[in-house]
Parts: C-alpha cells; structure tokens; sequence
C-alpha cells in the first residue's frame, strides 16, 4: 500500500522540481511565487494515490484513516524530494537563484509602494534578512510550507476517496 505512495510522491516531486526549473529559466523567481504555481501538484498526487491504493490493493475500498497516511506519506516523499533538489541546484547556482528572488521580492515592493502611494517602512529590515538567505534556509521554508499545505490536502481528499464496504443484514 505504501509503495504507491512513495512511487506517485516521487513523481510529484519529479514534476514541482521541473515546475521550480521552468520558473527559474523564463525569468520568474520560483522561490516566491513560484511556490504558489504548483498547488495543483499534491492535490492531484494525494487523490492519484488514494484512487490507485483503493483500486488495485485494497479491492475497492478505502478507510479514511488509510487514505490519509498514504497521503501523508506521499506527501513527505513529495516535499523532502522537491526540497532537496531545489538544495541542490541552489548550491550550483547559489547566489544567481538568491539574487532573483531579492530582485523580485524589491521590485514587489517598488509595485505596492507606486499603487498604494505609501512607503513601508520595514524595507530595510527585510533586505536584512534577505541577506542572511542561505539554500539551506530556502529549502527548509519551502519543505515546511509545503508539509503544511500537503497535510491539509491530506486531511480533506480522503472524505472524497473514502469507500467503505455496506453490510447487509
């Protein structure tokens, strides 16, 4: 039963990886909004691997406790994946990814600051902290945000997979 989830958690982190490497190379910082673009990804591994477990291992049925520890697993599989080859490809091209996400996060504020009119006062004291950004920081971020959101998929999409056999009598 677990084995689906760690192949379809593979795959999912096979694919955020992918979308991380297509944002960085047209230009879009993927350590900022390009966190947000692959949503879609757990969803679907989550739902992929309860449908699959329910279908070929379990014949047709699905406890909701079973659905939601093959989704948590893919999903730890998914994150540390996703996460550990964002590491790695930040200590390639370390200071080029960490630049781009600076140079996106200072023009997003340049934005907010020209539409709402106001100056913010806590641009300094962000660029701070954006200069102790380290690839290994990023990747923990993005792992724990990623646990987090993946989890709450993980408590929802198993009421949605969930088949219990009915009883007679």
């Amino acid at each position: 039963m677990y084995k689906q989830a760690l192949n379809i958690g593979t795959l999912a982190g096979i694919a955020a990886f992918a979308l991380f490497l297509l944002m960085y190379y047209i230009g879009l910082s993927p350590i900022s909004i390009g966190k947000f673009t692959g949503f879609w990804i757990p969803i679907v591994a989550i739902l992929w691997v309860n449908l699959k477990v329910r279908r070929e291992v379990l014949g047709g049925y699905l406890t909701y406790a079973q659905g939601f520890l093959t989704g948590l697993l893919t999903v730890l599989v998914w994150s540390t994946f996703k996460g550990f080859s964002m590491y790695i490809f930040m200590i390639l091209f370390d200071q080029h990814v960490i630049d781009q996400y600076i140079q996106f996060t200072e023009s997003y504020f340049a934005f907010l600051e020209n539409f709402s009119g106001e100056s913010f006062e806590q641009k300094p004291e962000i660029q701070e902290m954006m200069k102790g950004l380290t690839p290994w920081k990023i990747m923990l971020g993005d792992i724990n945000m990623n646990i987090i959101f993946g989890a709450l998929c993980t408590f929802i999409i198993p009421f949605i997979t969930k088949r219990t056999p009915r009883h007679s009598g």
